[in-house]
């Protein structure tokens, strides 16, 4: 990209993929990441809290957040079972 250039004027190359062929994490709010999960936005906020995942300057990491909440599920499961 040249000096001066604003990544929004960055075509889709094979050496520059855009956040759809991008393989590291998206990051959206939380209303996004609530609309897509189906969920309410406070509770994408309570879940970060309650699993670190970190809202840095109003987005969170879809991947991270994702991995953290099957995780999360996964536990309450294993308490269930062991119950």
């Amino acid at each position: 990209m040249p000096p001066g250039a604003r990544a929004a004027e960055v075509q889709d190359t094979p050496g520059n993929p855009t956040k759809e062929t991008d393989p590291m994490g998206q990051h959206v709010t939380p209303t996004e990441l609530a609309r897509e999960l189906g969920l309410d936005r406070l509770e994408v906020i309570k879940k970060c809290a309650e699993t670190g995942v970190p809202i840095f300057h109003g987005h969170i990491d879809r991947s991270l957040f994702e991995a953290a909440l099957r995780a999360s599920e996964q536990e309450e499961d294993d308490e269930r079972a062991a119950a």
